[in-house]
């Protein structure tokens, strides 16, 4: 299956429509500048001509020599320079003044006709005004590099360009944390289901509900009903079943132990008739251990429990049962212990572990059991003092009726109790060799589950 981060996904749809429309925008206040630009300075180069050309009628109306007198009065705008701005004055077809700035290539030997062009010069294009004046016979020629318009237009654009730029990283920044919190009743969705365990299936009902995904949490609590539904079949079966069982052997061994004391006392027949009441305990232990089998799937912690206790109370329970009364059974308890584990299954570990542990060890043997917290871990263990289990055998025997020795007593159901137990309440069972002799049944919960 592939996953991908609907955060990311949304971030990134957007991505694109944000970097057009800012790069639209950009593209627009250039345009924008350009035409602002070349109009203010068209504006500029039309003023210009007409103060030298009114200039040049005012020599005229004087009676001086042009061409004498108006070289000192074009120093008065020769500052126009530093804008690369350049003129010629033509007066009566002779050319009376220019500018010092004015470079060859731009002007043509004689003036071209009224109005704006642009023309090539040697060091780029220029935007030429040839100004004619009729009346007087007076032709003004004014240019301007178009470097200074490009430039001109490029710190305009970039005045609007620069905020842009600064506000995409917090348009994006915004986006990304808003994008963020519409996702967060998704994350709260995602927490509560993964915080269930399987037992837990009541309906979901988060705190705040997008519309969007009202139809997802509606199938998932119809998926949930349905579950909950098949899973009280599967109890009502289950404990029907056992009923069922449960009547007939309870009758069938009271009836062998009324033949066995009304038989003669022949020992092949006593003997026999132990062997058929064995038999009759066995197949009623299996049906106890598939009973606890099956109603562990269905059960879920309602809070704390108090560990300490009910590995004491167990430990108590298997101790006055007849087969311990061969075994010396240690305790080393840490009072005061709590997990949110069912203490229904934590007092089915512990009994399962220690049952199994006083079965298939030698008499007059010890089984320890310790409960210990660490600032990590809680851990119980259970070590005995037997032959031991091979390093190859271990994964085997957690399964359902796996058993070592079939001449042993035992449904060969307990440990694989103990395991889907521990895999419900969050916690790992790892068997090791207990130094010198026997083996050591380990089950560790983190304390984060605590």
């Amino acid at each position: 299956m592939k996953t991908y981060s609907l955060h990311r996904a949304a971030l990134l749809s957007f991505l694109p429509a944000l970097l057009l429309i800012v790069a639209v925008s950009l593209g627009a206040a250039f345009v924008s500048a350009s035409r602002e630009v070349n109009r203010a300075a068209d504006a500029e180069m039309s003023h210009l001509a007409g103060t030298l050309n009114l200039l040049t009628r005012h020599e005229a109306l004087e009676g001086e020599d042009i061409a004498a007198t108006l070289g000192s009065r074009v120093e008065q705008v020769q500052t126009l320079a530093e804008e690369r701005i350049a003129f010629r004055i033509w007066g009566s077809g002779t050319l009376v003044a220019t500018s010092a700035n004015t470079p060859a290539s731009v002007f043509d030997a004689a003036p071209a006709g009224d109005g704006f062009r642009n023309v090539n010069g040697a060091n780029g294009k220029w935007r030429m005004l040839t100004l004619v004046d009729k009346a007087d016979n007076v032709i003004v020629e004014v240019a301007q590099d178009l470097k200074v318009r490009r430039e001109a237009v490029f710190e305009v654009g970039a005045s609007v360009a620069l905020p842009l730029l600064v506000l995409l990283p917090l348009v994006l920044v915004a986006l990304f944390l808003g994008l963020g919190r519409v996702l967060v009743p998704f994350r709260a969705l995602s927490e509560d289901i993964a915080a269930r365990d399987a037992a837990r299936l009541d309906p979901l009902v988060p705190a705040v509900l997008p519309r969007e995904i009202t139809p997802l949490v509606t199938s998932l609590n119809s998926l949930l009903g349905r579950l909950s539904q098949s899973l009280q079949r599967e109890r009502d079966f289950t404990d029907n079943a056992a009923h069922e069982l449960r009547t007939p052997l309870a009758a069938l061994k009271t009836r062998a132990q009324v033949t066995s004391k009304l038989i003669e006392p022949d020992a092949r027949a006593r003997a026999s008739m132990d062997e058929l009441l064995q038999i009759v305990d066995r197949t009623a232990a299996v049906v106890d251990q598939m009973l606890s089998l099956a109603r562990q799937k269905t059960q879920h912690a309602a809070g704390l429990c108090d560990v300490s206790g009910a590995v004491a109370a167990a430990v108590d329970t298997v101790r006055h049962s007849p087969a311990a009364r061969d075994h010396a059974l240690s305790v080393a308890i840490t009072p005061g212990v709590r997990l949110p584990v069912d203490g229904a299954g934590l007092t089915a570990i512990v009994r399962n572990l220690v049952e199994n542990a006083v079965l298939h060890t030698p008499e007059a043997t010890q089984v320890h059991i310790s409960l210990a917290q660490t600032s990590d871990h809680v851990t119980l263990c259970v070590a005995d003092q037997g032959p031991g289990i091979p390093a190859d055998k271990r994964d085997f025997i957690t399964g359902r009726f796996a058993r070592l020795n079939t001449q042993a007593p035992g449904s060969g159901l307990g440990l694989a109790i103990v395991s889907d137990i521990c895999q419900q309440t969050g916690g790992v069972l790892t068997i090791d060799d207990n130094l010198p002799t026997g083996t050591r049944f380990q089950v560790t919960w983190p304390v984060a589950v605590s």
